[in-house]
């Protein structure tokens, strides 16, 4: 019972202070680390353009596996991107128009850096990459295939600005809709 009225009095006063719901800003930090998004129910398929022009690098919703955890400082530790759960062998596409600056090895590591507008670049890594530097891409685009060699098959997705601000990527998809449960 005290249990049940402590959630009662939290979910009441996370109402009471939070603002109202609006989607997110170009430059919004996006979600709370380790957070899921639901974007619709478990039967939508396909790689749907969302509002905001981007879509899913890995062709449909999937499991957030590792959020977005930005450090405190630029020279610290963090999560500056989001880790999607993808089978290595999985095509990965381009996450909205752009055109290619990078596409080649880091570290052993195939990586593909797509610049959008206003300077906005996503990154996309491990991958087999069949993107070429140079190429303009559509939203949707095919621009490798996931290898092994990430955390526990899973695709890398980073998103920042020329100046090095990092943004959660997730809020390139529109505003997520969260999905919580005890």
């Amino acid at each position: 019972m005290i249990f049940r009225q402590f959630h009662t009095a939290i979910a009441l006063l996370l109402v009471a202070v939070l603002p109202a719901a609006s989607p997110p800003s170009a430059d919004s930090t996006g979600l709370p680390s380790g957070a899921s998004v639901y974007s619709g129910s478990s039967s939508e398929t396909g790689n749907s353009q969302q509002p905001s022009g981007f879509v899913w690098p890995t062709g449909r919703a999937v499991t957030v596996v590792r959020g977005f955890d930005p450090p405190a400082q630029p020279w610290q530790a963090g999560h500056r991107g989001v880790d999607l759960q993808l089978a290595p062998g999985s095509p990965v596409y381009a996450a909205g128009d752009g055109t290619v600056i990078y596409a080649g090895q880091i570290a052993g590591r195939g990586v593909v850096s797509i610049e959008h507008a206003n300077g906005l670049r996503t990154t996309y890594e491990p991958l087999e990459v069949t993107a070429t530097r140079g190429h303009i891409v559509k939203a949707g685009e095919q621009i490798g295939t996931l290898v092994p060699g990430h955390a526990a098959d899973t695709l890398h997705w980073g998103a920042k600005f020329p100046d090095d601000t990092y943004i959660n990527p997730l809020s390139l998809l529109g505003y997520p809709r969260f999905r919580l449960w005890s």
